[in-house]
């Protein structure tokens, strides 16, 4: 089993973006968890739905709390 965890900063970049599409295509991961996310629950859906993973679970950022997300 492959777990991948990132602190990824800003979700919202594209650059994060394609620096984790790189990493899911190299490492083949069965869980990701990704910490720092900066990204809302409704935000971070079209980033699950293109990681064609099983299931998320997502803590949405408040103020200067950052968000989680396992995939």
């Amino acid at each position: 089993m492959k777990i991948l965890c990132w602190n990824c900063r800003e979700g919202r970049k594209p650059v994060t973006v394609r620096e984790l599409r790189q990493l899911l295509v190299v490492n083949d991961p069965d869980i990701v968890f990704l910490s720092e996310t900066k990204l809302r629950a409704n935000e971070f859906e079209r980033i699950w739905v293109w990681c064609k993973m099983d299931g998320c679970y997502v803590v949405d950022f408040e103020g200067r709390r950052k968000g989680l997300a396992l995939l």
